[in-house]
């Protein structure tokens, strides 16, 4: 549930109000430390290297 609460509520917020757009490649990171910390979520465009789908992952993996 902390996952949840702490990532995935906090990244579907991002998306829906624009701080995220598609094909970005998003990065989280902590900033703060110990009760201080909080994720920080970057959204950078995504390198050639990055696969386009899952279908590339699978080809990459099968050679």
């Amino acid at each position: 549930r902390t996952i949840q609460r702490e990532l995935e509520d906090t990244l579907s917020e991002k998306i829906l109000y624009g701080e995220l757009r598609p094909g970005q490649v998003v990065k989280i990171d902590i900033e703060g430390e110990g009760d201080n910390a909080t994720f920080t979520f970057t959204g950078e465009a995504k390198s050639p290297s990055v696969p386009d789908s899952a279908a590339s992952i699978a080809e990459t993996v099968q050679h």
